[in-house]
């Protein structure tokens, strides 16, 4: 028996109606995804930087400028 999955004709049309439907839940989705990746990026460094300035005055007057 042969799936209809398997024929590549039918795999796209099943996707591009899928993607079609979906279209806004996709797209919330990947911006989530891109906002919670840039978060773990950009975190790290913010809080590292916290703690250097809270714990050396002269850092904090490196940041000030």
């Amino acid at each position: 028996m042969i799936l209809p999955i398997a024929s590549r004709r039918f795999s796209v049309r099943a996707l591009l109606r899928i993607v079609r439907g979906r279209l806004g839940e996709f797209s919330l989705v990947v911006g989530l995804q891109l906002v919670a990746a840039i978060a773990a990026v950009i975190s790290p460094i913010v809080i590292g930087r916290a703690i250097d300035i809270a714990g050396h005055p002269e850092a904090a007057a490196r940041a000030a400028g």
